[in-house]
């Protein structure tokens, strides 16, 4: 028989062994954590600096543009003064009547092209808005299901430990979580519960 102080030997063996399996596990899930957060970080520094470059890379085109147009208006204001010079009187009451209907029409148009873009801005805000809603809700059931998950594995093993379950009970246990739609089951290499045979 094995004697009361091999026995308690034995005892402390196992709990130092589950301990130190806890607090391993405490440290990888500690670690991942520090992973996520990192890597949420870095993606918004990335995003981040992207939107500053398309926004400088906007601010000079804009300007080259602005720089073009002024230009641009600074010859037609010199090519029509000279062509004004060159009239008659008549001639120009009627060059100045088809350039003020030219310009009302140039009005018209450029007002509903900005109201073309605004709907189209507040059309893409809107379904932005939309898809990031779809996407925190999305990421919350997700998070809630791989909550829900380490809690099921937590608990096969704890139930490994201290009852007599085979590993086939607890794999046809996920396969019913699963037929549930609660949660996924983890494949044999991942997240499987140890020394359940």
């Amino acid at each position: 028989m094995i004697s009361s102080c091999r026995l308690r030997r034995l005892a402390e063996e196992e709990e130092r062994q589950r301990l130190e399996e806890k607090e391993t596990e405490r440290r990888r899930l500690e670690q991942a954590e520090k992973e996520r957060e990192w890597r949420k970080k870095e993606q918004k520094r990335r995003q981040l600096e992207m939107i500053q470059k398309i926004r400088r890379e906007e601010e000079e085109r804009r300007a080259a543009e602005l720089e073009l147009l002024r230009l641009e208006e600074a010859m037609s204001k010199e090519e029509e003064r000279r062509r004004l010079a060159a009239m008659e009187d008549h001639e120009k009451r009627e060059y100045l009547q088809k350039q003020k209907e030219e310009e009302e029409e140039r009005k018209k148009a450029v007002e509903a092209r900005k109201s073309r873009e605004e709907e189209a801005a507040q059309w893409a805000k809107e379904e932005a808005r939309l898809q990031a809603e779809l996407f925190a809700r999305q990421r919350a059931l997700l998070e809630q299901q791989l909550q829900f998950r380490r809690g099921l594995l937590t608990e096969a093993g704890a139930l490994g430990q201290t009852q007599d379950i085979s590993r086939a009970w607890v794999y046809s246990y996920f396969q019913l979580i699963q037929l549930l739609g609660l949660a996924e089951v983890p494949t044999a290499q991942e997240d499987s519960p140890k020394d359940m045979s």
